[in-house]
């Protein structure tokens, strides 16, 4: 039996999702995926989070103001930039098997062809879904996955980013204005990327 490859990086996965309220009709994924400065990036969501006055509350409990000052913000450098990705999924209600086609795009667009460490962080889902999750990713890619946890989103600042940029990606393709504005200049910068 062959030894396992030995991960050449460790990556943290940060994942959030928005659509299940559409009952299939979209549903969207995002995934922050963050491998050195960890601490340094904290330290700037939770900057960002004071300027624009939202806190740690979610983007469904921020006001509109604090909405579009903190993506403002975010988008003003490029400290994240090729660190947030998304995909938008559409007629399914499979979302266990879009989190993990997500989550892995995501994992191979960072890592490529390299074997890397996982340490996946996924917003509100359950101990038995994070069983299964983990086995799932390992089918899909050359993953050495250390741990699949749930979290609530109000709990962390990579898990706040990713519910943000769900929510402007909801905002985007609602018409709301200005949010269609940074949105786009957030794909132009590369701060976010659809996979």
């Amino acid at each position: 039996m062959p030894p396992h490859p030995q991960p050449n990086k460790k990556l943290y996965c940060y994942v959030d999702e928005s659509g299940q309220d559409t009952k299939g009709t979209l549903f969207v994924v995002v995934t922050v995926i963050v491998a050195e400065a960890r601490e340094e990036h904290r330290e700037f969501l939770r900057s960002i989070e004071k300027l624009s006055r939202r806190g740690s509350h979610k983007w469904t409990k921020s006001t509109r103001a604090q909405r579009y000052a903190y993506v403002e913000e975010l988008v003003k450098g490029t400290r994240l930039r090729r660190s947030v990705f998304f995909s938008r999924f559409f007629n399914t209600t499979n979302y266990q098997d879009c989190i993990v086609k997500a989550l892995s795009d995501a994992v191979s667009s960072v890592a490529g062809k390299e074997v890397c460490e996982l340490h996946v962080i996924i917003d509100g889902i359950s101990k038995r879904e994070c069983h299964q999750i983990g086995p799932a990713l390992r089918r899909r890619g050359k993953f050495l996955i250390r741990k699949v946890r749930g979290m609530r989103d109000e709990s962390d600042e990579f898990i706040r980013l990713a519910d943000s940029i769900a929510g402007l990606i909801r905002d985007d393709l609602d018409g709301i204005e200005p949010m269609q504005g940074i949105y786009k200049e957030a794909v132009r910068k590369r701060l976010i990327e659809e996979i």
